[in-house]
């Protein structure tokens, strides 16, 4: 196979390696035969794989638990081996990531706390050093875990020999400037591969949008519509970055509550879109669910009529929800007759979030 270089590290592996998530088990992934997964581990290194990738999370704990009784049979040297940190379970911190299995997981991007996953990572691997070191989530908050912090930690496990390469997965462009600002980053890691390049479609229109107000001197903020077909809902997500799509890949997997703890869990909020437009895909007659909202559309300037505008206004002020507005532009001669104005700007797009879910948001339309 192929060699590549892990950045500037100077480790070279083939350009296939083997993930060992599912090894951990778990509810992901159900119960696995552990001798089973040590024979796979051996026969992929025997037919030339060489990079080995796992993570104290897979399984908690037990995939890399596997992979170390897996090593025990195959020389050292012949794997690349790699795992991760910043997440933690030893005890709890500010940032909430996932409940696994009845755990309570949290991100920690702490020296202290990368310093005791690393410690631990190579006892269950048995080894007395790593090949690649990941973060494998990064801090929703740089103000609790600086940046500067978590890469010094990295750099000096390095100049320690405990690690020989350092890794981010889960990144944003701003997270990979960080990590390259304060010491070297040498390998990212993301749910993105020739099968898995769904999230690429979903943002096509966004960059495309991004690109041309850059030119225009437009600020060019992400957002999307996801559709509850049984009921015939359509809900704006706003507030929310890209990364939001790499971190659920499978959003319509999600039932509606599920969605909207998640969206509210990053930041975001959730607008009902073109509530009583009547449209093909209706199966049963439009029932408004209270609680999932943050805003509804009372105005939509394309495929919703005078009439069914109206119905939206009515619940609204009913409910006294906020309001917003839109143009939902299938055609060119539909752009801009529906849209918000505010007092003043928003200097940033959750402050924009705000003012919607506030109702400070002033519905305009033509």
């Amino acid at each position: 196979m192929q060699n590549i270089t892990i950045g500037k590290s100077g480790i070279e592996v083939p350009f296939l390696g083997m993930g060992t998530w599912a090894i951990g088990g778990g509810s992901w992934w159900g119960d696995n035969d552990d001798a089973l997964s040590v024979n796979a581990i051996e026969a992929a290194v025997e037919q030339g794989i060489r990079w080995i990738d796992t993570a104290p999370i897979y399984g908690l704990y037990h995939s890399e638990q596997v992979v170390g009784e897996a090593l025990r049979h195959i020389d050292r040297d012949k794997v690349v081996l790699s795992t991760k940190c910043g997440l933690e379970w030893r005890h709890e911190t500010p940032v909430l990531h996932k409940v696994v299995d009845g755990t309570a997981v949290y991100r920690d991007l702490s020296a202290q706390s990368i310093i005791e996953d690393v410690e631990e990572s190579l006892k269950r691997l048995g080894t007395d050093h790593l090949d690649v070191l990941y973060t494998h989530w990064q801090s929703p908050d740089l103000g609790l875990y600086p940046l500067e912090e978590t890469v010094e930690a990295m750099m000096k496990l390095k100049e320690q020999g405990k690690i020989r390469a350092i890794g981010a997965s889960n990144v944003t462009a701003d997270i990979i400037r960080g990590y390259c600002k304060y010491g070297q980053l040498d390998v990212i890691q993301e749910k993105y591969s020739l099968l898995t390049r769904r999230v690429e479609k979903q943002l096509a229109g966004y960059y495309a949008a991004l690109e041309a107000g850059e030119k225009l001197g437009l600020t060019v903020y992400c957002g999307w519509e996801l559709t509850y077909q049984d009921n015939a809902e359509d809900y704006l997500t706003l507030g929310l970055s890209p990364q939001f799509l790499y971190d659920h890949p499978w959003l319509e997997r999600y039932d509606i509550e599920k969605y909207r703890d998640a969206v509210h869990a990053a930041g975001g909020i959730l607008v009902r879109a073109h509530p009583y437009r009547r449209a093909w895909y209706i199966k049963k007659p439009y029932v408004e669910r209270e609680g999932i909202a943050d805003a509804i559309e009372v105005f939509n300037g394309g495929n919703s009529s005078q009439e069914e505008n109206d119905m939206a206004l009515a619940y609204a002020q009913k409910h006294n929800m906020p309001m917003t507005g839109g143009s939902d532009a299938h055609h060119v001669d539909e752009t801009a007759r529906g849209y918000i104005a505010l007092e003043k700007k928003a200097e940033s797009y959750a402050e924009l979030c705000e003012a919607i879910r506030t109702g400070k948001a002033i519905v305009m339309h033509k």
